[in-house]
């Protein structure tokens, strides 16, 4: 059977499914056994930690164009654009644009509060390993 096939069959059992390899991916966590939808559908495929890393620094910006200056080398329109992807594969919109400084959503606040737990455990994950030789 082939990787493709398999996987599909998994999916279709509602077991998680992470991509072979890719850059930052989550297969090598060790993460709750369920994850939200919209944390499934944010962490799908490579730069998952990248997404989630970049998600949870916005909050408490007084602006999109303040957190790129602090955090994202001053691009506020690629920040701006990622936040909307990452939104957009949530279903929902995650930060509050409307507000000084910049807030989560009612949903928004619980998808940034599993979205931290997520990194947590990366981190954790990350000081565990040992070092290349």
């Amino acid at each position: 059977m082939s990787t493709w096939g398999l996987s599909q069959k998994a999916r279709r059992c509602n077991i998680t499914v992470h991509p072979p390899g890719g850059c930052n991916g989550l297969g090598h966590l060790d993460l709750p056994p369920q994850l939200s939808p919209a944390m499934q559908a944010v962490t799908e495929g490579r730069e998952a930690l990248d997404r989630l890393r970049t998600i949870v620094q916005v909050v408490g910006h007084d602006s999109i164009p303040a957190a790129a200056d602090s955090f994202y080398g001053g691009r506020s329109v690629t920040l701006g654009q990622r936040i909307y992807a990452i939104e957009r594969r949530a279903g929902f919109r995650i930060i509050n644009r409307d507000t000084r400084p910049l807030a989560p959503t009612p949903r928004g606040r619980d998808f940034l509060h599993e979205a931290q737990q997520i990194l947590r455990i990366a981190d954790h994950a990350n000081l565990s390993r040992p070092d290349p030789l």
